[in-house]
């Protein structure tokens, strides 16, 4: 297993035996993204630890067609529940938007005068 998918656990696990389809969520600026990774665990005969593998034998592929229309559905019902809670929250118009913007900015730092003076300028001759 990656050190993403540890820090980031699937939300969802669709299960056939050792056949499984993992729903991943990734938050991005525009919004929600959804994967679906699709496997089988197995023992190690060496070491005696559970392991996935991403290949799966023809058995195992029409195990995995269920398990697929599920995540299928389950998807589709994350995409709901972002796009309901999206209409919830208020929408900023530009001006707030702006506004928001100008008040995070970093202010412009004056920078102190060294010893400029202005001199009375001659006429040239």
């Amino acid at each position: 297993m990656s050190d993403q998918q540890t820090a980031n656990p699937p939300i969802m696990t669709h299960r056939d035996g050792a056949v499984f389809v993992k729903i991943w969520k990734n938050e991005h600026e525009n919004g929600a993204i959804y994967n679906a990774t699709i496997g089988r665990t197995y023992t190690d005969r060496e070491t005696g630890e559970i392991r996935e593998s991403r290949s799966l034998s023809g058995d195992d592929i029409l195990r995995v067609q269920p398990l697929l229309g599920k995540a299928y559905e389950t998807i589709s019902q994350e995409r709901a529940m972002d796009r309901s809670f999206a209409s919830a929250q208020p929408q900023k118009g530009l001006e707030s938007q702006r506004d928001e913007a100008r008040s995070q900015a970093p202010k412009p730092q004056q920078s102190k005068p060294e010893n400029t003076r202005v001199r009375d300028r001659q006429p040239d001759r």
